[in-house]
């Protein structure tokens, strides 16, 4: 998997090539960490941590509706993920 981050003042931004073709490029407004962050504090403050969660109720469930995931894609919920483990 290759990453590349740019930071820039008050904004930044991350990027990754999200197939083994690399002619998909998934870029972040939110570096993982801080989508993983995101999604952390939803399952700890609707006490889901310990919970199995299908990614699909975690971008498109009725429960996320208003999180800051909610509705981002799937590649992007896989990376943040990633980082929780």
């Amino acid at each position: 998997r290759n990453r590349a981050g740019a930071g820039a003042g008050a904004g930044q931004a991350w990027a990754e090539a999200s197939d083994g073709t690399r002619q998909r490029l998934l870029v972040f407004w939110r570096s993982p960490a801080e989508w993983a962050d995101l999604v952390l504090k939803w399952a700890e403050e609707t006490g889901r941590v310990g919970n199995v969660e299908t990614v699909f109720s975690l971008t498109d469930g009725d429960d996320t509706e208003g999180e800051a995931f909610h509705g981002v894609p799937r590649e992007l919920i896989m990376v943040a993920l990633q980082e929780l483990v």
